[in-house]
């Protein structure tokens, strides 16, 4: 499983793929495993593939934020909005409650908040995308992105 993660951090997904796919195949109740088989598969575009390795994370560990993550940002891609925003805002609630808003930010456990912003400027819900995108900022304000992110919701008139 850690081959596969540093595979994926290397931006070698096939190798990541594999390493994830030997892995499970020798511990399939293994949550750390199969969450990097579904995000390998998330990154090789296979977002049908992703979603359903991420159910079965789920299955073992229900509040796994990785795996809710997982399946927001596939929905997301696929173009399905209110799935994607009612998925990562779980992730994001789950851990905000966990570790409180700055502990989140600081430690980069974001990808699901960053998702939730982008949902809300797809849906044209610059009030939410502006929100949630101050929140983040009040954290971590140099962070590029996210400023990015409440320009383009700032820029359509509405906060």
């Amino acid at each position: 499983s850690s081959e596969g993660w540093q595979a994926l951090q290397r931006r070698e997904l096939r190798a990541s793929l594999a390493k994830f796919k030997a892995a499970v195949s020798k511990e399939p109740e293994n949550d750390a495993a199969l969450n990097g088989f579904g995000w390998a598969h998330l990154h090789l575009g296979e977002h049908d593939e992703a979603i359903e390795i991420f159910k079965k994370v789920l299955k073992i560990t229900p509040d796994h934020p990785g795996a809710i993550n997982g399946i927001g940002q596939s929905l997301l891609t696929l173009g399905k909005l209110d799935e994607a925003e009612k998925t990562l805002l779980e992730a994001t609630n789950s851990l905000i409650e966990r570790y409180g808003e700055s502990v989140t930010v600081k430690r980069g456990m974001t990808a699901s908040w960053v998702g939730l912003i982008r949902v809300y400027l797809e849906q044209g819900d610059r009030g939410q995308a502006t929100e949630w995108a101050k929140r983040y900022l009040k954290h971590k304000p140099d962070d590029e992105i996210v400023e990015s992110l409440l320009e383009q919701a700032l820029a359509s008139g509405s906060s």
